[in-house]
Parts: C-alpha cells; structure tokens; sequence
C-alpha cells in the first residue's frame, strides 16, 4: 500500500510523547508499505532529523510552521467565529495543503492517509477530496489505516461523489473512526 502519514511535529528525534508513538507507527508502516511523511517542521529541527527519517520513509516532505502571538492572536478570532477549535485555525497553512497536492501530483493516488494528530485531519480530509476530484475514488475498508475524524459529517460533505464500492451513495459515516482506501 502507498499511505501518506500527516503529522503536525518532525517525529524525530525522539524526545517527546507524540513524536516517540509517530515514530515507532511509522517505522512498522514503513517496513511493510510505502510510505510519504508530510510533516510540520519547527526552527529546531535539522537536516539529519529529515535524512534519518528519509531511511525507511519513500518520501519526506516538510512544511515550516511558523508560530508567533499574533498568528495565535488571528487563529483565536477565527475559530470564534467559525466556531471551530483553536489547534484547527492555528494549525491552517496554506502550504502545508500546496504541499500535499504537490505529493499526489507526483506520487498519484495513495491508498491510505494517516492524520496523527487532531489538527491534521483538515489534510486528510483535503487529501480525500483531491483525490475524489481528480477521479481517484475513495472508499471505506478493513484494511486501511485508521484516520480519527472529529466530525464525520464533514468526511461526507468533503467525499461529494460519496464513493462506496465503487457505487455512488450518499455514504455519511457514523463512526468517528472512518477507514479510507482508495480504487482506481
């Protein structure tokens, strides 16, 4: 399977709670899939935290993320307003988005995306509608990766041609754990 694995933090090195579960998830992804790190990069990490990952990853990519108060400042006001998380707002990059799309033109259609935090599903349910627009079906199964989605009724909204089986459905998932895979 080719899965792209989002993930808000460079998960090495290995010196917090989330980057140690990141890590190890996509080292035994990677032992036996294909596998694309898109991943947030802060001003501590370095080149060889990026090769080191490049050694069982098929592809990594980085996006900068810039934090600041009035950035903060501007992602409160926002998530008022849209009545939305902080984290989301916050965490809503237009490069990070340039970037995935950047991956599927040059990877094609993947089978499985990995969000890993909360604020990565935004990505993931991008991916979803990249990958419906471009004729790239989606569709639930056993066998995919499991992504979290906060609000399932979003996913269905987001995967308009609500692909299941290769039928047109109106497919709204009930569960907050969804499973993707995609058919060409």
């Amino acid at each position: 399977m080719k899965i792209v694995f989002l993930t808000q933090v460079l998960p090495y090195p290995l010196d917090a709670g989330p980057k140690l579960r990141a890590y190890y998830v996509l080292r035994q992804l990677a032992a036996q899939h294909e596998v694309l790190l898109v991943s947030f990069s802060r001003q501590e990490d370095r080149a060889d935290h990026v090769e080191h990952l490049r050694q069982f990853c098929a592809g990594v990519y980085i996006v900068p993320m810039v934090r600041s108060a009035r950035r903060t400042l501007c992602a409160v006001v926002t998530a008022l307003a849209h009545k939305e998380p902080v984290i989301i707002a916050r965490d809503r990059v237009a490069a990070m988005r340039r970037r995935i799309e950047d991956v599927f033109a040059a990877h094609g259609p993947v089978d499985a995306v990995h969000a890993d935090q909360t604020s990565m599903v935004q990505y993931a349910l991008g991916a979803a509608d990249l990958q419906t627009r471009r004729g790239w079906c989606w569709t639930p199964t056993t066998h995919c990766i499991r992504f979290f989605v906060a609000l399932p009724n979003k996913l269905a909204t987001h995967c308009a041609a609500g692909c299941w089986r290769g039928k047109q459905s109106g497919w709204p998932p009930t569960r907050r754990s969804v499973m993707l895979n995609s058919t060409k």
